[in-house]
């Protein structure tokens, strides 16, 4: 999945998004509230959810479900002060490609800040269920 990181891009996502709500609610006028439609239509953000399939698919390789070695990429941390205890080292990185590449450094980052129940989650299913939802 394509993520994004400069600002000018995702909200070029966003408005697609945006567009299409205006679509869907047949409403198009410059007064109506596109914040209030998404949350009519229960729609979470483009940058959430892009933000959740990262997620799962670092839940997919921590866990051995997905074709990719987590940990021939990533070191655990070994320092434990907030949150849950299996939290990864950010890597410090100066070249974009690596910032910017699935293993970055804010999808570690959005990990280790889960809560314990979405990391000690058994199942995929009941790692999505523990995600926090979006506030629009």
């Amino acid at each position: 999945m394509w993520s994004p990181w400069l600002a000018k891009d995702k909200t070029r996502i966003e408005r697609v998004q945006s567009r299409a709500a205006r679509y869907v609610c047949n409403t198009y006028s410059r007064y109506s509230s596109v914040t209030a439609m998404l949350q009519t239509l229960n729609w979470e953000s483009l940058q959430h959810c892009r933000t959740n399939m990262h997620l799962y698919m670092v839940y997919k390789a921590h866990c051995n479900l997905a074709m990719f070695p987590l940990l021939q990429y990533t070191t655990p941390s070994t320092i434990h002060t907030r949150g849950h205890n299996i939290k990864f080292v950010l890597p410090h990185c100066s070249k974009d490609v690596y910032k910017h590449s699935f293993l970055s450094v804010r999808m570690l980052r959005a990990r280790n800040t889960l809560p314990q129940a979405s990391v000690e989650a058994a199942t995929l299913d009941q790692f999505k269920a523990s995600l926090p939802r979006a506030t629009n």
